[in-house]
């Protein structure tokens, strides 16, 4: 398994990664296999030159090298070779126009995965791409199967962090998962002590919120007789009970102040003291932590030590909200409806569509333990195969509450408002927070001028209409007739800069809704690309996506 490569952030997905250098002094060459690769969703970046290229790897590292070996500057296979030994490219091929036995030996010593005679071409150069891309991908299929099979869903960001707890699983190093309630942190513990050299040993999970503050230390460390009043024998704890095996320390932010210091000590130096002993006891433990708070922030408050969290935090894993993985909700809701079903003999096998989509609106602040009780009631109150929404029985979502006054609009943010604002929407569609319904440009017509800032609900019913019409539609109505309101100014300068529909669409096909809101996802995609100067990891953020996403939705739509 290679290591972590410099530049990458935890949560980096080899699977995902289409990051290539291609070099070649012949610029028309370059430029069409980097034309041809971009049109297959590859992130490619050109160089002509080896000191070029070298720049190039420093400031940003690849996954694929494509490489000449005869260049004006230097030899290619060279290159290869520091480039694989500096960290900065994974997976490096060469073309060579001259297919000398010594040329093409010497490029296989150096770390070649492959030789190209030149013409490549660039179908041969694709596939050789493809392949090893399939090949991380069923790796960590693989791995996951045997390791991790509980831990359910495809969303790109958990992906992610599985890819991360494989690569981190062999180590004795520390862990801290970060995540919501109900995100299937302690699962993700499982997974990293099954799968290295400790699966064998001991697995010990201890909740540091369930223990009084005053057993705390001697769940830990244990005691020895006569260490106080009762202690009639000798008692080992639960770090002793791990040796040679995993220690899980779920809720660690709740860990008294006392006991932290002394848990520190554990893990700087590898011994206990349990509490009555004069002498230490050795131990050999890897300790996992979880918590669902925010410990960065503990710490600068005093109550929890800056120096634990450092030691705790070599690798972090952070898990994403349920809320986050829309597309996994309505998969794992099905595997749990099924599980639930058998196990309780009831009926039920489906959802209709009303509950499938009751499944994806819903916030889901308990995750996916909440998810998968609620789907366990729906179960036991469904009488028929079908499970509707009212089986379900949670909230559905309220209306988009008014928004306030705006200031100038942004093409990529909407208005932005001028005094306090709802909790934003999130447009599922587009992965990123949308602006106030009404108040962000339309995603099948021009911008709709911002209505005017009431006191009054739009409308008088009950706290859940019956039904509400989808954000798109909504933006795309015509304006409702309002009494004149005093706007603040609009400056001229912050115009939107894309041009509303000359007419009203004539034919079926310009009323084909998917391809209006990928013709609109893509002007959003290229104006952030402008704005950052290329730079996909700070376009991504721009748009509320993680890079990953943005790079599948580069492809999608043919960028």
């Amino acid at each position: 398994m290679t290591s972590q490569r410099s530049g990458e952030q935890p949560g980096f997905s080899r699977a995902d990664d289409r990051t290539v250098l291609v070099l070649d002094d012949e610029v028309s060459l370059a430029k069409m296999i980097a034309r041809d690769l971009r049109r297959h969703g590859y992130d490619v970046v050109v160089a002509h030159a080896v000191e070029a290229a070298r720049t190039l790897l420093k400031a940003r590292p690849v996954r694929f090298a494509i490489v000449d070996l005869m260049l004006p500057d230097g030899d290619g296979s060279e290159l290869v070779e520091w480039a694989l030994r500096q960290g900065l490219a994974e997976v490096a091929c060469v073309m060579t126009g001259v297919a000398q036995c010594t040329n093409v030996v010497r490029a296989m010593q150096n770390g070649s995965a492959t030789v190209f005679e030149k013409p490549v071409r660039p179908e041969d150069l694709r596939d050789f791409l493809d392949a090893h891309c399939s090949a991380a991908r069923d790796e960590l299929e693989q791995w996951r199967q045997a390791y991790a099979a509980p831990i359910q869903g495809a969303d790109p960001v958990l992906l992610e962090q599985i890819e991360l707890a494989q690569q981190i699983a062999p180590s004795d190093c520390t862990v801290l998962v970060t995540g919501e309630t109900g995100t299937g942190k302690e699962l993700f513990a499982h997974a990293i002590h099954a799968a290295s050299e400790r699966g064998t040993g001991p697995f010990v999970a201890l909740n540091c919120a369930a223990v009084p503050e005053s057993l705390i230390e001697d769940e830990l460390f244990g005691h020895t007789a006569g260490a106080f009043t009762g202690a009639t024998q000798v008692r080992g704890g639960r770090i002793a009970a791990a040796d040679g095996g995993t220690l899980f320390l779920d809720e660690i932010g709740d860990m008294p102040l006392p006991a932290q210091s002394k848990l520190l000590r554990v893990l700087e130096e590898g011994r206990i003291i349990p509490v009555g002993a004069d002498l230490p006891v050795e131990v050999d433990v890897r300790v996992v932590a979880a918590t669902n708070r925010d410990l960065d922030e503990m710490a600068r408050q005093g109550t929890f030590r800056a120096d634990l969290l450092y030691r705790l935090n070599v690798i972090q894993l952070r898990l994403p909200a349920l809320r986050e993985r829309v597309g996994d909700i309505v998969p794992l809701a099905q595997m749990f409806l099924t599980k639930a079903a058998r196990h309780h003999r009831r009926p039920a096998r489906h959802f209709t569509d009303a509950a499938q989509a009751r499944l994806q609106e819903y916030h889901w602040p308990g995750n996916v333990r909440e998810l998968k009780n609620a789907v366990e009631r729906a179960v036991l109150t469904c009488p028929s195969d079908y499970v509707d929404a009212r089986h379900l029985r949670v909230p559905p979502m309220p209306l988009p509450r008014v928004p306030t006054p705006v200031q100038a609009p942004d093409p990529l943010r909407g208005y932005a408002p001028v005094g306090p604002t709802p909790r934003p929407a999130y447009n599922v569609g587009l992965g990123y927070p949308s602006a106030p319904v009404g108040a962000q440009p339309g995603l099948l017509g021009p911008m709709a001028a911002p209505p005017p800032a009431v006191s009054a609900p739009m409308y008088a019913g009950p706290a859940y209409p019956p039904v509400r019409e989808p954000e798109y539609l909504v933006a795309s109505m015509p304006p409702v007739a309002a009494p004149p309101v005093a706007m603040p100014p609009v400056a001229a300068a912050a115009e939107p800069e894309y041009e509303a529909p000359a007419a009203e669409p004539e034919s079926d096909e310009e009323l084909d809704l998917k391809a209006a809101l990928r013709d609109r996802e893509r002007e959003l995609i290229t104006m952030a690309l402008e704005r950052t100067g290329g730079n996909r990891t700070e376009a991504a953020a721009l748009l509320g996506l993680n890079r990953t996403t943005l790079v599948e939705k580069l492809r999608k739509v043919g960028l």
